[in-house]
């Protein structure tokens, strides 16, 4: 997830940052915050002299950028007594982010250099983000949140993330995870192309930590859950499972869904369902179709698909639906309710990968609206993503055995 990737910049803004004189007055999302972190061990004392300026005496002084100065550049370095504008004439030729990197590689550095790199970091929230990003590559347990410009330690982040999800009162920590916006369902803007508690930042996390550790449960279980929704549409009751996987450094997330209506809902309103941002299934008066988004008009039309639905028939099931424009795959299975004159239950499982993360061209695909140049090109391993999962999870079993026994089962006539 590189931070220099193409269109990283249109998302983080460069702006002034206010008055560093008082750090405590400094608004959340100000990139002067995610730095004064106590969770890191200090690895090297406090430098003996620290260069008379506000802003460092204020900052550095607790920061974890000062606490993780490499110990491993001697602190009688040569380059160390250098005057200070040869110094400065190498930093002017560095952006902010490498200029602080350098100063802080060495108690000398830092001395000599005083004030000037940190100042200019100071003033671009972006450069900020990059040192940071730089700090991360070499912490395994920490992580950039692109939102509040912190690096999250992430069991404490995953911890925070939790309280949220599960809804845990007015708690500090549920206060703390909203304040940061580790819980991003509240400027999330399609819930509906994935589920409203699944949280990028986390995914970020969970991808970074499989690298160092393959055991990424506790965020795969975080970025999994369940979802009823009975809500007002027209006698539709909707349930869904999300899980979640890990496979080669990419990540595989699997939605299973289910809509039920206990009567034959023969009437003018219909279902449309959003599968990814180019795919809609759709349903109306025993029709079920599908329509594609994105390529030439000849191209969508070419790839949708419709079918009436068989009431005789026990279940039916559409082929497999691959999107042309990202790695969507989905599977559609609709099943009468077994009394005469009720109902159908129309079953939606979906897979798709989300890349290595929010940067990567998967992540973005998935959600990218408007017209395509060219079409996605489905890698030979990715062919079928339900490969990846064993098994449903038990999803209609819950379904049809447990939650709704009485629609999907025939009375059991009395002697």
């Amino acid at each position: 997830m590189d931070p220099l990737e193409d269109g990283f910049l249109d998302r983080y803004q460069r702006d002034k940052q206010g008055d560093l004189s008082d750090l405590n007055k400094l608004p959340i999302s100000n990139p002067l915050h995610p730095l004064r972190l106590g969770s890191i061990p200090s690895q090297i004392s406090e430098p003996s002299r620290i260069p008379n300026s506000t802003f460092l005496r204020t900052f550095m002084a607790r920061s974890t950028l000062l606490a993780i100065a490499s110990p491993i550049v001697s602190q009688t370095c040569h380059l160390a007594n250098l005057p200070k504008e040869t110094f400065c004439t190498i930093l002017g030729h560095l952006p902010p982010s490498s200029a602080s990197s350098l100063a802080l590689t060495c108690k000398g550095f830092l001395a000599a250099l005083g004030n000037d790199p940190f100042e200019a970091l100071s003033r671009d929230r972006y450069e900020t983000y990059v040192l940071l990003w730089f700090i991360a590559k070499d912490l395994s347990h920490q992580s950039v949140c692109h939102s509040c410009n912190r690096l999250h330690n992430n069991e404490t982040a995953l911890r925070c993330y939790r309280d949220g999800k599960n809804g845990c009162g007015e708690s500090q920590k549920r206060h703390k995870a909203l304040k940061c916006r580790l819980d991003t369902r509240l400027d999330w803007d399609y819930k509906e192309l994935l589920d409203e508690d699944f949280s990028p930042r986390i995914f970020n996390m969970a991808m970074k930590h499989s690298l160092h550790n393959p055991d990424c449960e506790k965020f795969l279980n975080a970025l999994s859950g369940e979802c009823t929704a009975k809500g007002d549409w027209h006698a539709w009751i909707k349930e869904s499972q999300t899980d979640c996987r890990i496979l080669r450094g990419s990540f595989i997330h699997r939605t299973q869904m289910v809509w039920i209506t206990p009567t034959n809902n023969r009437t003018s309103f219909g279902l449309a369902m959003e599968q990814c941002a180019h795919t809609r299934v759709c349903y109306m008066n025993g029709i079920i179709y599908t329509r594609s988004y994105g390529l030439s008009r000849e191209d969508d039309d070419a790839d949708s698909q419709s079918l009436l639905f068989d009431w005789d028939s026990p279940e039916t099931t559409l082929n497999l639906l691959k999107c042309r424009r990202c790695s969507t795959q989905c599977r559609l299975t609709m099943k009468p309710l077994p009394v005469e004159g009720s109902g159908m239950a129309i079953y939606i499982t979906r897979w798709v990968d989300l890349g290595s993360g929010t940067l990567n061209e998967k992540w973005q695909r998935y959600f990218q609206r408007g017209r395509f140049e060219f079409e996605y090109q489905q890698q030979p391993d990715s062919l079928f993503l339900s490969s990846v999962f064993e098994h449903d999870g038990g999803f209609r079993s819950k379904i049809e055995d447990q939650r709704y026994a009485s629609l999907f089962h025939s009375p059991v006539p009395e002697n």
